[in-house]
Formats: C-alpha cells, structure tokens, sequence
C-alpha cells in the first residue's frame, strides 16, 4: 500500500473510534474508564497492522507525531475535549497515558528494527494486559491494595499477568522458531514485569516505559536457552519477594518499590549480573546509615525519588547494552556510589544539624567510596582502567559531584522531599559517571 494511503486510513479509523467511543459514552451506553479503554483497545488493535501497512519507519513516525498533536488538541482544547474527546476525559484522575500511547508505538517500531514479533509483542501488551487488568478489578475485584495512584485490585493484577504472559507466548509459539519451554520462560519473565509496571505506573506514563523495556528485554532473551531464562526469572522473582519482605524496613512505599525491581531488573536485563550489586547495596544500606528514628524511618518516599535514584544508572546500563564498555560498568557504580553518598549527606545532616557540612560530606563519601567502587574498578573491570587517572579521578570526580549536591540544595538539613531535590540529586549523580569515559 501506498504510505500516505495507510496514513490516511490509520486517522479515518482512529476518528471514527474517537466518535463512536464519545457518542456511546454521552449517551450513557459506556461507562467512564469502559470508554477510555474501548479507545485503548482500538488504538492498540490498529497499531497491530502497521507491519502489513508499512515497509518503512517515516510513516509510523509522521502517524505517532499527528496522534500526540491530536490528543493533545483533544486534552487542551475545551470544545474538543468535551465533544470528540469526552471518551478519553471522562475518568476523573489525571492520566498522560493517551499521549503516551503512540510515542511508545513509535519507539517500539524504532527497536524492532523490522521484526515482526519485537514489535507485536509490546504492542500487543501494552493493548491487552492493561485492559484486563482493569475490567477484571472492576467487575470482580475484592482484595485492595495500594499502588501509585490509587487503589488496585489482586484480582486484577492476577489477570493482568496470565493475559500479559499469554500474548508474548502466543507470538512467540506462532511466528518465531523458539522453543516451547524458552517461550514459556520469557512469557512468564515478562508477564511478571508488566504486572509490577501496572503497579507503579504513575498517570499512564505505564504506557511508554512498558513497551519500550518489553522490547528491549525482548532483544535480550530470544537468543538466551532455557537454563539462562529460568536464571532470569528467578532473579526477577527473588528482587520481588526482597521488596516486598523488607518494605517496612524501607522509607519506600510499596509501589516506589516495586519501581526499584523494575529499574534493577532493567539493567540487569540489558547486561549481566554484576548490574544487580549497586542498586541492592544501595536499596539495603540506606535505611542503616543512622540509628533508626520515628522521624527518619517513616515511609515516605515515592516514585518519584526511585525515579531519581535509579535513572543516571539506567542511563549506563542502556549506553552500556548498545555500546559495551567496561568504563560504563564503572561510570553506573559511580553513579550508584553518588546517590548512596548523596542519600547519606542528607540523612546525616538531617539527623545531627549541629555537625558541618564538610564532616557529614567527607563521612558520605568514605562509606560509598568503600562499599561500591572496588569491586567494578578492581575486580570487574578491565586491566586498562586501572591508571593512575581512573584510581585518582574516580573518587575526584565522586566527590566534586557530591559536594555540588550539598552547595546546591536548598534546606538540606530539612531533607526535602520536593522535585527540584530529585532533579539536583539525580543530575550530580549522573555527573559523577562522566568522568569514567576518559579512563
């Protein structure tokens, strides 16, 4: 088909899903979060037939930049939004999932680089699991519990992760030549990951960062055999059962949690295990670093500070997959060894505002110094790095990027908890890595 006719037929389809969808809705024909995924169910149904449409990716890009603007139009724009855009609107909670929705599209067809199944499969995730979920905790949902957000339903999620496995085995059984049990393994990993990302998700943003990690994840484990794929699985299993154990020992709330398994499994799953040790060093240390208090120990950190910590590594660990270095190894624990020191300045300076600053900084970078960088930087990594400029501007570069944090931030002995804090931490953390790459 020609491009522009596919194009042109994608957005009379949509239209007509949008109108139909609104008129059912205003009518009293669909409820409020039925509407809203009738549209999620039809976006994604259409998406499916973009292989069979399109030979190239310009196409799929020119569609996934008219969608943003339309929704956005559909969101911003009063008329439109109480008119063709009531089906998408109807639901009173703040969501950004249907402008999230076709830039994941786009992203997916990017990765895929031309497979048939790596594109299906995160679409066919993102269009399926989400909607069952949501029905299933709607109709028979009883057991409740807290997730980002609001509240969720196990049922639900129990049926968000056996219809999240099936539409990856199924593909997997019908258009590849993977093995029964690797497809099982992979079907089941997966199913897993996208039950913990609806946990987390925060106002629909589930819709970009799923496909996209499913994709990559998907790369990784089509060449992997069975006993490589049950190690992966058991690995995402174990990170689950430690969040969820040692949760009341952690100043996370169940959902920033569950985010922190997403993070440490995403960069496991892009390279190998040495990925796993700073983030569960991180995540099991901190609480410990001062005598535990009412004050200090109550669980109030959200996603937005596992956001935080955690993306400056998975920065690393997606240059890492693309591009593998042993100086990206480094620069991720460096990171991780920043966000540890920077956790401690703050929890230090919290907890004795009377002592100075140079003391609590110097403290801070000592532990992380000890505890995080030997073992990248004298076991894992290559013998090249061990010169003196890496020995020497490693720690530096540690220590100029944790200092700048404790200059930077406003009320540190107040240990804010705002966005501007997560902005700053996660920008010197990162800056701490940087330096690695002249090594």
């Amino acid at each position: 088909m020609n491009p522009l006719h596919g194009i042109g037929a994608v957005l009379c389809v949509l239209g007509l899903l949008l109108a139909v969808a609104s008129w059912a809705w205003r009518g009293g024909r669909l409820g409020d979060e039925a509407a809203r995924k009738s549209v999620h169910l039809g976006m994604g149904l259409i998406c499916c037939t973009f292989p069979w449409l399109f030979a190239q990716a310009w196409p799929v890009l020119v569609l996934g930049a008219i969608a943003v603007a339309v929704l956005a139009a559909l969101r911003l724009v009063t008329g439109l939004r109480r008119g063709l855009g009531s089906a998408l609107h109807g639901v009173d909670r703040q969501s950004w999932g249907e402008l999230a929705f076709p830039i994941a599209v786009a992203g997916v067809w990017y990765l895929a680089d031309g497979s048939l199944v790596r594109y299906l499969v995160p679409v066919l995730a993102l269009t399926f699991a989400d909607a069952a979920a949501a029905l299933v905790g709607q109709r028979w949902g009883r057991w409740r519990y807290q997730a980002q957000g609001g509240m969720k339903s196990w049922e639900g999620s129990l049926a968000l992760f056996v219809v999240g496995t099936v539409v990856v085995v199924l593909p997997l059984e019908l258009l590849t030549t993977t093995g029964r049990w690797e497809s099982l393994l992979i079907g089941v990993t997966i199913g897993w990951l996208i039950m913990l990302a609806e946990a987390v998700a925060w106002r629909g943003l589930d819709n970009l960062f799923l496909p996209v990690l499913v994709a990559v994840l998907l790369e990784r484990f089509l060449p992997l055999g069975v006993t490589a794929l049950t190690c992966r699985l058991l690995t995402m299993l174990a990170l689950t059962a430690v969040a969820w154990l040692l949760r009341k020992r952690s100043t996370l709330h169940d959902a920033a949690g569950f985010g922190g398994v997403l993070a440490t499994y995403a960069a496991f799953g892009l390279n190998d295990w040495r990925w796993l040790f700073a983030p569960l060093v991180v995540y099991l240390l901190y609480p410990r670093l001062s005598p535990p208090t009412a004050a200090n120990s109550e669980r109030v950190h959200e996603l937005d500070a596992v956001a935080a910590v955690a993306l400056p590594g998975l920065v690393w660990a997606f240059l890492a997959w693309r591009v593998p270095a042993a100086e990206l190894l480094l620069a991720y624990h460096a990171s991780w060894a920043a966000q540890l020191a920077i956790i401690g300045v703050a929890r230090f300076a919290y907890d004795d505002p009377q002592r100075s600053l140079p003391g609590v900084v110097a403290q801070a970078l000592a532990m992380s110094l000890v505890v995080l960088l030997p073992l990248p930087l004298l076991v894992w990594g290559d013998p090249a790095l061990l010169r003196p400029w890496c020995l020497a501007g490693v720690p530096i570069a540690l220590g100029l990027s944790v200092a700048l944090f404790a200059l930077w931030q406003p009320g540190l002995r107040d240990c804010p908890l705002v966005w501007s804090r997560w902005l700053r931490q996660s920008s010197c953390a990162l800056a701490a890595g940087v330096p690695v790459l002249w090594c």
